[in-house]
């Protein structure tokens, strides 16, 4: 926490080296046996070979996800005896519209079957207000 107030930074990590890495793993092994589900419906949108090498990239090991977690509920004392050092916690709350504000994504993580379902969902909302995006904003 002092790092945070100190240094005004938030520190993100490699996916690769959480200590629950298989959120991340579970997902593209998702996504390699299912591509097709996820860009059902935007076969004839103008960007869809954009669409599917960004996927294709998603499954090879140049793709990395960097992360920071945070909780949904603020002040949850399972959180402090599961992460902090010797019971020493404390809670810090951000504006989620800020931080969207300040340019980072925030996304909750989808456990469970939904996957598939909510990671296509979300790709047809983007293709559906991308028009106005450069080639490379939509490739982000």
């Amino acid at each position: 926490m002092r790092m945070i107030v100190e240094t005004k930074t938030i520190w993100v990590s490699n996916s690769r080296f959480l200590n629950d890495f298989e959120e991340v793993t579970r997902a593209i092994k998702t996504i390699e046996r299912s591509p097709d589900l996820i860009v059902q419906g935007l076969e004839t949108h103008e960007r869809i070979e954009i669409i599917r090498s960004q996927l294709q990239r998603l499954m090879n090991s140049d793709f990395h996800v960097f992360v920071s977690s945070f909780c949904k509920h603020p002040d949850k004392l399972s959180q402090c005896r599961g992460y902090a050092r010797d019971g020493a916690c404390v809670s810090i709350c951000f504006s989620r519209k800020v931080l969207e504000e300040m340019g980072y994504q925030v996304s909750e993580v989808i456990y469970g079957s939904h996957f598939i379902e909510t990671a296509a969902t979300r790709l047809k909302d983007v293709c559906d207000v991308s028009e106005d995006l450069s080639q490379t904003d939509f490739r982000r």
